[in-house]
């Protein structure tokens, strides 16, 4: 969400100077930036990171797998 976003945002303006500038240059992600610091979305929840299994799997390789099995099988859930 926005807020979510927002609270890293505001996290990564409260450090020190020598600590932002450590930072400068780098790709943050906010899911993981909310690990780090300690924060929430506004619902409760703490998004997966884009880089982890968790968020890459289900997104993107379980479907492309799925598209290739026959006749319309899924994969369990409990993977």
């Amino acid at each position: 969400s926005p807020g979510f976003s927002g609270k890293a945002l505001v996290e990564l303006a409260a450090l020190e100077k020598d600590s932002m500038m450590e930072r400068s240059g780098n790709v943050e992600v906010v899911a993981e930036l909310a690990t780090e610091f300690g924060f929430l979305d506004s619902n409760g929840s703490k998004p997966a990171s884009i880089r982890s299994l968790k968020y890459l799997l289900p997104n993107f390789v379980f479907p492309s797998i799925e598209k290739e099995m026959e006749d319309g099988k899924t994969i369990p859930a409990w993977i």
